[in-house]
């Protein structure tokens, strides 16, 4: 069985869903959901039910959230054994309002416990740690501490997750020598230095653009229309499936959980985004960041469905 190291994000999602068309600067009925969440912890939460076994290095906070999300996480058999401490400082929370489509609208995130995640912090969290199969890394991380931790396992296959746009830069010096990263357009755009546009034309150029930076194989998604993928042998295309969104919140996450499932299952590049893309449609019909029902043979079924 792989053994998976992620470095990320821990939080609580608060995600709340219109019954009708959002009215911007009103009230608007509909219902709330409250969940586990942060893209390091959703990823290594997709990865365990894909069957890995996963230690996650993050900062839950000192609150009743953080421990709430601790436990989560052992029960879900994340080793959590290696979490940073952050005494008397509350767990991050990501608050996100979906439009009538299941759509990100706006959101906010309250992630200062992850400034606690230093470099010496990650330091003392591996020290002693045996080299995993895999090493992967969120960008709500500070970059001088996603550095140390690549210094310390250099020779690890590296995964990097975009987050967003703003934090993206953080993985700028890391794209040379990974095996893999998955960015939306607009994390490509900053990463790449131009605007691609958000159309599959537009998410190809930007995987060609990451991999002359030196990654070995580049996943940036479009939304619905789809992903792009590039490695130095060349580039393609696929089609998103056709899916009843729920909840987009932890498509993403999934996403890049399946490639790394994928990438250590020893597969190229283009099984690869679709073994990933059949994980993000299966994340995109729970209501919960982290579908309960994402497994391998349901991912395996969503294959066939898709093909």
């Amino acid at each position: 069985m792989s053994r998976v190291l992620v470095i990320g994000g821990a939080n609580t999602d608060i995600v709340g869903v219109p019954d009708a068309r959002m009215a911007a600067r009103d009230s608007n009925p509909g219902h709330v959901a409250v969940s586990a969440g942060g893209v390091g912890r959703n990823v290594a939460e997709n990865l365990a039910r894909l069957g890995l076994r996963v230690t996650l290095v993050t900062a839950f906070g000192d609150d009743a959230n953080g421990r709430e999300r601790r436990a989560e996480c052992v029960s879900a058999g994340i080793d959590v054994s290696r979490a940073v401490p952050t005494a008397g400082v509350p767990g991050p929370v990501y608050l996100a309002v979906l439009d009538e489509r299941g759509d990100l609208a706006v959101a906010v995130n309250d992630m200062r416990a992850l400034d606690a995640v230093g470099p010496d912090e990650v330091n003392a969290s591996i020290e002693g740690l045996r080299p995993p199969d895999a090493l992967v890394f969120d960008a709500n991380v500070r970059a001088e501490s996603l550095l140390r931790a690549r210094e310390l396992m250099p020779e690890v296959p590296l995964f990097l997750e975009g987050v967003s746009s703003s934090k993206v830069p953080r993985l700028a010096n890391l794209l040379d020598g990974a095996s893999a990263i998955h960015a939306n357009v607009l994390e490509a755009s900053a990463l790449g230095g131009e605007s691609f546009g958000q159309s599959m034309e537009g998410a190809e150029r930007a995987a060609r653009a990451l991999t002359a930076l030196g990654v070995a194989a580049a996943y940036v998604t479009a939304g619905e229309h789809g992903v792009a993928y590039a490695w130095t042998g060349g580039a393609g295309t696929l089609r998103a499936p056709v899916e009843t969104v729920v909840n987009a919140t932890g498509a993403g996450d999934a996403f890049m959980a399946g490639i790394v499932a994928s990438t250590l299952a020893g597969n190229g590049p283009r099984t690869t985004a679709a073994f990933a893309s059949a994980c993000a449609a299966i994340a995109l019909g729970s209501e919960k960041t982290v579908a309960p029902g994402l497994t391998r043979s349901a991912v395996a079924a969503k294959l066939r469905e898709m093909l």
